[in-house]
């Protein structure tokens, strides 16, 4: 059930720290950050916990069978809403209560109506469409039949009938998409913020979790415009509360209007121009044509291209001092849009200081580096989020460039060869076995940040509108087992909302086909297909969509 968002201190937090609490935790950014933030306010409660990151929905049930024994209180950060958490965990205690912080949505109804074990922290908004109890649950007493007149039977199965048509199609309407609410690390802090708790470590993190949701497709511009606003309105009180005396080694975060150009502080102007998804279809840089372009509007920008590939510090300082003013001047003229965006800045000391968004791609970077141990990533990018680690963070950031560069490389590839194809309803590409970068790919993470370039890049290739309307479907060899594909599906570009309906059609779809498949990712536009199966499953989808 829900609780007062409100109140969670007492009906969430003063709660679990009486008896050791067990932490399960998805591999996500946003995940860590809340993580993050609740470890802060564990340890200056001296409050016994167990940490377990996981990146499935079966790893949530297997962490809880290993670690689970004598636990009353468990945590669940990203990884319990959208399915039946009791159902698949199985606790033998009644007394067992799951605490529920999630981004994800739609909230699977036997979570938000079990009252005895199940407490979400979340608030129940109207427009999630939550139905009603009455419409889902009811109590049939058939052995009053006895007793019935054949009408009377005859009319109470017609109504049960018509009552559980009506419940199927209630419950179509309110699973048909998949969707991100707020962002589990900003519930955290407004949590602590409301226990007079808070630090600025504490709201850096949480706007973290809010800018790894904005990079990654997951909120629109708008919202998060405006959920930017709500935590910039307690940097403004965090700046007030401080006095004059600043001490310089803590941490500072400020909020401007910056360049959406992803990494560029840390990497040449040049090589973020080249490998900002925006950018690159914008220009079109798989041709030599897109390419002299870009030079072009360096050179009306008065960018010489030697400071250009340099380390952006190393630039001339006039230049950096100018180059945010000289692009918006120029942004209308090569039809650039968004070219700013709300970004904050977070600084410690007089070296360590990073854009939160750089900081959110760092860390994705190092919670999917090639390493095939959940555990390690895990506990890497939690230091990482250190201001004593900030090491780690510059490493995080150095494979979030290779990302970068692997996912326009493979757009490149994918542009040249004519990959990309119309299946119809939709567009249809798939990453090719062996390809250079294909590790990279077969994660949920990664792939979607490639559909969504890719599906850029197609569109702004093509002439024909009707393109613009199109979701895409790529599929990837899933890197953990080869022989299955993962198959992501991205809504089109003519969509302002991320809402995504391929989570249920891949179910259908695999219904319909009795292919071998699994749904077992958090996030549910993400599947794996048996790769002797995936033909018939495409099959599948098509006519489903047509």
């Amino acid at each position: 059930m829900f609780v007062d968002v409100k109140n969670l201190a007492n009906e969430f937090y003063l709660e679990v720290i009486k008896t050791r609490v067990l932490v399960i935790i998805a591999t996500d950014v946003d995940a860590v950050a809340a993580c993050r933030i609740l470890q802060q306010l564990f340890h200056s409660d001296n409050a016994l916990y167990t940490l377990v990151p996981v990146s499935k929905k079966a790893a949530v049930a297997a962490a809880y069978r290993d670690h689970g024994e004598g636990i009353k209180n468990v945590v669940l950060l990203n990884c319990g809403a959208t399915w039946d958490v009791i159902e698949e965990c199985k606790p033998e205690d009644d007394d067992v209560v799951f605490y529920i912080a999630d981004s994800n949505r739609p909230v699977h109804i036997h979570n938000v109506y079990n009252t005895s074990q199940v407490r979400l922290l979340m608030p129940s908004l109207p427009e999630e469409g939550v139905p009603a109890y009455e419409d889902l649950f009811r109590e049939d007493d058939d052995d009053d039949e006895d007793e019935m007149t054949i009408e009377e039977v005859a009319d109470r199965r017609r109504e049960r009938r018509e009552w559980e048509e009506r419940r199927k199609q209630l419950l179509f309407e309110y699973t048909e998409f998949s969707y991100h609410g707020k962002s589990t690390a900003v519930t955290m802090f407004e949590m602590s913020w409301k226990m007079t708790r808070d630090t600025p470590e504490i709201l850096w993190w949480a706007i973290i979790g809010q800018s790894e949701q904005y990079i990654s497709g997951k909120i629109e511009h708008n919202r998060y415009v405006l959920e930017a606003g709500d935590l910039q309105a307690h940097v403004s009180r965090q700046i007030q509360r401080r006095t004059a005396a600043l001490d310089p080694l803590a941490v500072q975060i400020s909020f401007d209007q910056e360049l959406h150009l992803p990494l560029y502080t840390h990497w040449s102007l040049m090589e973020s121009l080249r490998n900002t998804p925006n950018i690159f279809c914008k220009f079109k840089l798989w041709t030599q044509k897109g390419y002299r372009k870009l030079q072009e509007f360096l050179a009306e920008l008065g960018l010489p291209l030697l400071q250009c590939k340099q380390q952006y510090a190393s630039m001339d300082i006039n230049l950096r001092n100018n180059v945010k003013e000289w692009m918006c001047n120029m942004a209308e003229k090569y039809g650039l849009e968004n070219l700013l965006f709300a970004c904050f800045t977070g600084k410690c000391g007089y070296r360590d200081h990073f854009f939160a968004s750089d900081a959110a791609y760092g860390l994705m970077a190092l919670l999917e580096s090639p390493v095939d141990d959940v555990t390690t990533n895990f506990f890497n990018t939690l230091d990482a989020l250190s201001w004593s680690n900030t090491e780690l963070l510059r490493k995080g950031i150095q494979l979030a460039k290779e990302r970068l560069v692997a996912t326009t490389q493979q757009v490149h590839s994918f542009m040249d060869l004519g990959s990309i194809i119309c299946a119809g309803p939709f567009l249809y590409g798939t990453v090719q076995e062996g390809a250079q970068h294909s590790k990279l790919f077969g994660w949920p993470s990664g792939l979607f940040q490639l559909a969504r370039c890719a599906l850029q890049a197609y569109v702004a290739n093509t002439k024909s509108r009707r393109f613009a309307i199109l979701p895409l479907v790529l599929a990837a060899d899933y890197s953990s087992d080869p022989s299955y594909t993962l198959v992501v599906g991205i809504p089109p570009l003519s969509e302002d909302s991320p809402k995504n309906f391929f989570g249920r059609a891949f179910e259908r779809a695999s219904t319909m086909t009795h292919c071998t498949y699994h749904a077992d990712f958090f996030c549910s536009p993400a599947v794996l297909v048996y790769k002797q199966d995936r033909g018939k499953f495409l099959d599948a989808l098509v006519s489903l969509l047509v």
